[in-house]
């Protein structure tokens, strides 16, 4: 009974509390209600806002750290589980706010637009293109959350070997999961399309070290299955599909 009621019953929205700057230079107001509806648009409710007026943004948390404490406070009252900040933040930025609010998830408003386009996209170019526009955004800046902790730690009562290990996690994090995924994907291409597991693996890699795909030559005929395995299908079709394939695999992880 309460397994049916759970599936029925729509799971409620994330609780989110929204962070800006007001430096004068837009409606924050306005500007503010427009990341309330995207919220909205990404399955999250806004159930509180702190906006700070001042004219420079503060060293490394943007906001003052008493608008972070009020901050922290209002979330933990009223159940926000996420903070969205209304502009562009840096991965040591977001790490450090995050650190302010007690560890709580922080994203900026990219960020929030592209995970709405991501999760509404249709097509299999759509999602491919999506998917890469986050990936390289988000790439760096937990890269930068990493470079941020290594500037933290030469701090000294044993904080400096602590640092140093959680620079190496923060900084292998995103390139880690970007790459479990790539081959999650190169698997299933292969698998999908009866490749040559090997000789399309080392393709593939030979392809991200020239920094070229080349679509034509013997190195692809090299991965292709045997004629028998495509089941009497048009050859030259089967193989038009397989390098649109790797191409558009190779263009969204290139450079990332």
């Amino acid at each position: 009974m309460s397994e049916l009621y759970d599936i029925l019953v729509e799971t409620p929205p994330t609780k989110v509390i929204l962070l800006a700057l007001d430096q004068g230079l837009w409606d924050c107001e306005r500007s503010l209600a427009e990341l309330a509806a995207l919220c909205e648009a990404n399955h999250m409710e806004a159930v509180a806002e702190v906006t700070q007026k001042r004219q420079t943004p503060e060293t490394g948390i943007v906001l003052g750290s008493g608008k972070l404490e009020e901050a922290a406070a209002a979330a933990g009252e009223l159940g926000a589980e996420c903070a969205v900040f209304d502009g562009e933040l840096t991965g040591s930025q977001i790490r450090n706010i995050s650190t302010a609010l007690g560890g709580m998830e922080v994203i900026d408003r990219t960020m929030l637009i592209l995970e709405i386009f991501r999760s509404r996209a249709v097509t299999n170019e759509g999602k491919l293109q999506t998917e890469l526009a986050l990936l390289r955004y988000r790439l760096p800046r937990l890269q930068g959350m990493g470079e941020s902790l290594s500037r933290q730690g030469g701090g000294g009562g044993g904080g400096k070997g602590s640092a140093a290990a959680e620079k190496g996690t923060a900084e292998t994090a995103a390139s880690a999961a970007v790459q479990q995924q790539k081959q999650q994907e190169l698997e299933q291409i292969i698998a999908e399309e009866k490749l040559k597991p090997a000789e399309a693996q080392r393709f593939v890699a030979n392809a991200f070290r020239d920094g070229a795909f080349k679509t034509t030559g013997t190195d692809i005929d090299q991965i292709l299955p045997p004629v028998s395995r495509f089941g009497g299908g048009n050859r030259t079709e089967k193989k038009k599909t397989i390098i649109q394939r790797l191409a558009q695999f190779f263009e969204k992880y290139f450079g990332i």
